[in-house]
């Protein structure tokens, strides 16, 4: 059966939708763990002054919690994986692996109560979803509910009880157009505790998020590199890791 995960070029020249993007990030957030079964690792905050300097990384590791079945493939700019068994798909509790933008923030402040965000924000409201039904139009969107003519038989809603949507940023897994089944609403966002696994994100202390958040530029289109030590050190020349 011909695969529905069509072949794609690298990273360093073009994304997946085939319009010309260089790699010309100079902010990453590095996310390693210790394989694919990992429910936790250590992200890092790397920068450089132009896509032909050095990277330097910024002192400190922040530990984050992943999926609670550990990681999978996922839908970035990174090169296609062949391994299917090893593809994120929708509901499988896993947190992608691979390169991913980080171009938007959300909260549940007024903008200017957040001023230090420099990502495009958006306010979360009792009628802000993301739709993850595979069927649906909006898949893998995050809308106002008022904003759409329902076709959704699962969404969830944004606005939380336990807050685990107060501050975040969109990790841009399976976007523009999102392939059906292939994965939706993976965030940063910030953890229930410690030793507490996500249904796919990734999932910071408050104080480390709010770091993040205060870090990253949107002028150096930002990044999210996430996978396990071994697979991180093979694609680490190739793919011109940090």
């Amino acid at each position: 059966m011909e695969s529905r995960f069509p072949q794609t070029p690298t990273c360093l020249e073009m994304d997946r939708l085939g319009d010309a993007w260089p790699w010309k990030c100079r902010q990453a957030l590095v996310v390693r763990a210790d394989g694919w079964k990992a429910t936790e690792g250590m992200m890092r905050l790397c920068s450089r002054e132009d896509s032909r300097s050095p990277w330097r990384f910024e002192p400190g590791n922040l530990p984050v919690m992943l999926g609670k079945h550990g990681l999978a493939w996922g839908w970035g700019i990174h090169p296609l994986m062949e391994e299917e068994e090893r593809r994120k798909r929708e509901g499988d509790g896993k947190a992608p692996a691979g390169i991913f933008r980080i171009r938007r923030a959300f909260g549940y402040a007024e903008p200017e109560e957040v001023p230090w965000i420099r990502l495009p924000y958006r306010r979360i409201t009792p009628e802000t979803l993301c739709i993850d039904d595979p069927a649906s139009a909006c898949y893998n969107l995050i809308l106002d509910e008022t904003d759409a003519i329902p076709d959704w038989k699962s969404r969830e809603a944004m606005l939380r009880e336990d807050g685990l949507y107060r501050l975040g940023a969109v990790i841009e897994h399976n976007a523009g157009p999102a392939l059906p089944g292939a994965g939706s609403c993976i965030f940063l966002h910030r953890r229930r505790g410690p030793a507490s696994p996500t249904e796919g994100c990734t999932a910071l202390a408050e104080k480390d998020l709010e770091r993040v958040l205060r870090w990253l530029l949107p002028e150096a289109r930002p990044v999210l590199i996430q996978m396990p030590d071994g697979e991180y050190e093979r694609r680490r020349a190739p793919w011109s890791l940090p």
